[in-house]
């Protein structure tokens, strides 16, 4: 009988586990890559001069430089030496001209001029079409590649959070070390699940639960009867899903 318990309990646990690791995988699922895959084979270490902020504008595809979507920037990398460096969005309104839009916790590398350093966890807002890039000063590096169709953007002095709209002082042919992964809501189908089902839901697509409302219609089973944003609508996860459900039938 004890070998029995002992063995459900494993049982038991795995099953756990496993549940455990879907939710994590699943909490994990939406998200983007920005900038840099950092893998190109030529970056070389630059130095940073007086303080300056430093973007991709432009990289050849499948790379993106800009956000595809609403989201939140949960972890960067870079390639460089020294530090620190300050990771922060940069927002455009359609030219090479960006003002500082958030930032987060600044950085130091902890891998080799040729490694990467991170990710490091950070909780950045970020918006469709807007660029990641980071600030940094002497003696800190930032390593960058030559590369067809790549355009980078350097900014002195660095670019500060409501400082207005800043020109850069360098458009260069290259791409910089520097990644971000961006975290969005892909609104799953909830009309006709049950509350707890369309909680559930919500969670697993990186989605913020909203208002929970109660609508005219009667149903033997409460459910879901409309959801405020569109099912397959990339939103931002910090973007709240209110949903109607329906009253029991007495």
């Amino acid at each position: 009988m004890v070998g029995e318990a002992i063995y459900r309990l494993r049982i038991a646990l795995t099953l756990a586990a496993c549940a455990s690791a879907l939710l994590a995988a699943s909490a994990q699922a939406n998200t983007v890559v920005v900038g840099s895959t950092l893998t190109a084979p030529n970056f070389v270490p630059i130095s940073f001069g007086p303080s300056a902020t430093v973007a991709n504008y432009v990289l050849p595809a499948p790379e993106t430089a800009a956000s595809p979507v609403d989201g939140t920037v949960i972890s960067w990398r870079f390639i460089g030496a020294g530090g620190p460096l300050t990771p922060r969005v940069l927002r455009s309104t359609g030219t090479t001209s960006l003002s500082a839009a958030g930032t987060g916790a600044a950085q130091s590398a902890t891998s080799p001029p040729s490694g990467i350093s991170g990710p490091f966890s950070t909780v950045i807002p970020i918006k469709k079409g807007d660029y990641f890039g980071v600030d940094g000063a002497s003696p800190a590096e930032l390593s960058q590649a030559s590369l067809p169709g790549a355009t980078s953007l350097y900014f002195e002095p660095a670019l500060v959070d409501a400082g207005g709209e800043q020109a850069p002082v360098g458009v260069n042919p290259d791409e910089v070390a520097i990644s971000a992964t961006v975290r969005y809501c892909l609104v799953p189908k909830l009309k006709g699940k049950t509350g707890n089902a369309a909680r559930q839901a919500l969670l697993a697509a990186d989605c913020t639960i909203g208002q929970i409302s109660k609508g005219k219609k009667r149903r033997k089973v409460k459910s879901v009867l409309s959801q405020s944003v569109k099912a397959g609508s990339s939103v931002s996860d910090t973007q709240p899903v209110n949903l109607t459900i329906s009253r029991k039938k007495k």
